[in-house]
C-alpha cells in the first residue's frame, strides 16, 4: 500500500494555476464583450432619451469599476499575503515559487524588511484602488449632472 502525501506536488499546482488564469480569462473576456453590447444598447436608446441613456451609463460605469475594483483588491491582498508569509519565515523566495530566472535566497532580516515592504506596497494598492474606483464612479456621477 502506497501512503500518499496531502500537499499537492508541484505539477498539480501548476495544472491548478492554469485553471485559475484560464477562468480568469474567460471571465474577463465575457466581461469585455458584455460591456461593448451594452454601450451598444445604450447608444441606440440614448437616440430616443439621452436622459435614461445617461443613467444607463452611469449603471455601467459602477458596474465596471467594480469589476476593476475587486481586481485590484484581490492582487493588494494578494500582495499582503505573500508579504507576511515572507516575513514568517524569514526567507524569499519562498519555497514552491516559480521563478523567471534563479536568484539568489535573500534571509534574516533583508528577507523581513522585503516582506514588510511587499505588506505596505499591498496596503496602498488597496487604498488607491478603491480610491480609483470612487473616483471613477464620482466623475461619471458627475457627467451625468452636467
Amino acid at each position: 500500500m502506497k501512503l500518499t502525501s496531502k500537499t499537492p506536488t508541484e505539477n498539480q499546482t501548476q495544472n491548478h494555476m492554469g485553471s485559475v488564469v484560464a477562468a480568469i480569462t474567460l471571465l474577463v473576456g465575457w466581461a469585455v464583450v458584455a460591456t461593448y453590447g451594452a454601450l451598444h444598447h445604450i447608444e441606440r436608446v440614448g437616440r430616443a432619451n439621452p436622459v435614461l441613456a445617461a443613467e444607463n451609463l452611469v449603471w455601467l460605469t459602477r458596474i465596471v469599476a467594480f469589476g476593476f475594483s475587486l481586481g485590484v483588491l484581490i492582487l493588494g491582498a494578494w500582495i499582503v499575503w505573500l508579504g507576511h508569509r515572507i516575513c514568517r519565515r524569514g526567507h524569499f523566495p519562498l519555497s514552491g515559487m516559480m521563478l523567471i530566472r534563479p536568484v539568489r535566497p535573500v534571509t534574516g532580516r533583508r528577507a523581513r524588511v522585503l516582506g514588510w515592504v511587499a505588506q505596505v506596497l499591498g496596503v496602498v494598492i488597496l487604498i488607491l484602488g478603491t480610491m480609483a474606483t470612487w473616483l471613477f464612479v464620482e466623475l461619471a456621477q458627475m457627467l451625468l449632472r452636467a
